[in-house]
Order: C-alpha cells, then structure tokens, then sequence
C-alpha cells in the first residue's frame, strides 16, 4: 500500500461540487435544492451548478488526467493523477469524489429537494 500525500495545485480546478463533513454538511444541504447529492454518515457531496458557499466547505473540480474522480480545487496528490483515479476506482464503482483522507463514491447521487434524506 502507498500513502498518497496532497500539494498544492499550480492551477485550482473548477469547481463542479462542493463537501462538508459535520456542521458545514448541514448547513449546505439548507441551500442545496436543485443540486444532486449524496450523503454519508458525516458528509454531504452536492455537485451541479450555482454551487453554495458555506464557511468550512471544500470545492471539488474534475482533473483531465482523472474524469471519473472529484478532485480538492486547491490541492492534487503526490502521485501521478491517472494512477491515483485508476486506484480509486478498482476500489469504488462509477465517479468518486475524494479529499484528503475520505473518499465517497457518487453512483447514488440524487436530486436535492426540501426535506432531502438519503
């Protein structure tokens, strides 16, 4: 097993999601009607268009060298792009989104409406 660690980004990708863990999960999915989503037991991953901001939140955008993988906006791993997506996704079926320590498949997402509990 290799440990993958995280850089800066030389050029931040474009946003296409948005994730909170904890407190900043709630709080986005208070103004998420219209995206598409998926929850876990501590996150919320909301991707479409007219993403919201709240305090805490990270952007995810998609890496040409990754299509199928959400990627930090800011931040890319320490290994080549290509491989890490080709590895994140013999473990994880259909598009992942991934930060730092967390990874959350999106073949579930579904649309965000009033009242949404997935």
């Amino acid at each position: 097993m290799i440990t993958v660690g995280w850089r800066a980004r030389a050029v931040p990708l474009d946003p296409l999601a948005v994730v909170g863990t904890g407190l900043v999960a709630t709080a986005l999915l208070e103004c998420a009607e219209g995206l598409r989503g998926v929850r876990t037991s501590d996150a919320v991953v909301l991707v479409g268009d007219d993403l919201p901001w709240v305090d805490g939140c990270r952007y995810l955008g998609r890496d040409p060298a990754a299509p199928g993988v959400y990627l930090p906006t800011e931040l890319e791993p320490d290994v080549p792009v290509a491989l890490f997506a080709a590895a994140l996704q013999r473990r994880h079926a259909g598009p992942v989104a991934v930060w730092p320590g967390v990874a959350v498949s999106l073949l579930k997402l579904r649309p965000v409406v009033a009242g949404w509990t997935p």
